[in-house]
């Protein structure tokens, strides 16, 4: 009896250490050199359809960091625009992937961006029905400073700038504390000034004329453009 006992006992644990293994997943993969680089706060400032604007940035990682999400918002008060751009490696394919998602809705999100990285630079096209957009990400090899470029296709295959801005880190001190009240001063915005580009549809905000001011943001759904004013 104590020969089987001794016999059986090595069986049982090689059993369950082999089903430890096989219930136990995967080891998560190490994430991509270049999105990590992306991570933190920032500031970019630049133009958009030859407008001067500022935005705050701030890259995290989600979903146990298989996307780097890339959060932009625009300092002006109250803010005009916001979105949050995912950008996922694919390693067995050797592409990345974008879903650029912002305050206008679904209709842009139909369109997915896909590119390829080339050392410090990022290339990513979104195939819009009316014209491709493509979106340049360049960082320093310290990735301590960058630049994003936006240009949309014209019919005649040619690319026009939309948009370009300088990145560079925020000062330890004002991170989080200004994209924080600028998100809360969105939120409680009666009214939002937009002059956007991008649009899904004609006829997806109401645009007034006259002499009311604009500014200027962009929605990445379509390479359409046209102002809105709406007075607070």
């Amino acid at each position: 009896m104590k020969m089987k006992t001794r016999l059986s006992l090595p069986l049982a644990l090689t059993f369950v250490l082999t089903s430890a293994l096989r219930a136990a997943p995967p080891a998560p993969e190490a994430s991509d050199p270049f999105l990590a680089q992306l991570e933190g706060d920032w500031e970019l400032a630049g133009t958009v359809t030859g407008k001067a604007v500022v935005y705050h940035g701030e890259g995290r990682w989600v979903l146990k960091k298989g996307w780097l999400c890339l959060t932009l918002l625009d300092t002006a008060k109250p803010p005009g625009y916001e979105a949050s751009v995912y950008i996922g490696a694919d390693r067995k394919e050797g592409d990345y992937i974008a879903h650029w998602l912002d305050q206008f809705g679904a209709g842009g999100a139909r369109v997915v961006g896909s590119g390829h990285r080339e050392g410090q630079k990022l290339v990513l096209i979104f195939p819009y029905a009316d014209g491709d957009f493509r979106d340049t990400f360049v960082l320093a090899a310290d990735g301590h400073s960058g630049s994003l470029l936006m240009e949309s296709q014209e019919k005649d295959g040619s690319w026009s700038t939309f948009g370009s801005w300088t990145m560079t880190r925020s000062a330890p001190e004002a991170q989080g504390r200004g994209r924080l009240r600028a998100r809360a001063e969105l939120t409680h915005a009666p009214a939002v000034r937009i002059a956007s580009a991008r649009s899904s549809t004609p006829a997806e905000n109401k645009c007034s004329s006259g002499n009311s001011p604009t500014s200027a943001y962009f929605s990445p759904s379509s390479s359409r453009t046209r102002s809105c004013s709406v007075s607070s």
